[in-house]
């Protein structure tokens, strides 16, 4: 399979920083709040959408479902890597977050925000390979 996860964790860190600038500057500034799963499903969404244009480019080939799914799971791996992290350092920072009770209520939300990365990767790669396929039809008809 070809897919870059160092290249899908940069898209997917530098699509998460630059949408809670976003988020915080229009909250801050225009008084706007967006919804609350934009920010766990925008950023998968981008980064798979772009692995699946670099697979197709690669390639020149449609997606198989197996290598999409499996795609996907390496792709949802390497965000749980990412945000398991990110979780470490805020209960550094944050001890009362360490209640059991409160760590419980975590790991589930932890999880299912696990399964709509899951989706949202195995659809954008998927989506990304495809779009990429027609534009690359689309030259090769214009030569």
């Amino acid at each position: 399979m070809r897919i870059n996860l160092l290249r899908y964790a940069g898209v997917y860190i530098a699509a998460a920083v630059a949408l809670a600038v976003l988020l915080w500057a229009l909250e801050a500034f225009l008084g706007v709040s967006a919804p609350s799963g934009l920010s766990t499903a925008l950023p998968p969404m981008l980064a798979a959408l772009i692995e699946g244009q670099a697979y197709a480019r690669t390639t020149r080939a449609p997606l198989p479902g197996g290598e999409a799914w499996a795609g996907a799971l390496r792709m949802t791996l390497v965000v749980a890597a990412i945000n398991a992290v990110v979780l470490l350092g805020v209960l550094l920072v944050m001890p009362e977050l360490r209640e059991p009770q409160l760590l419980g209520i975590v790991a589930v939300v932890f999880v299912v925000l696990l399964g709509v990365v899951f989706l949202a990767n195995r659809f954008f790669f998927g989506m990304g390979a495809k779009s990429q396929l027609k534009a690359l039809s689309a030259e090769g008809a214009h030569k």
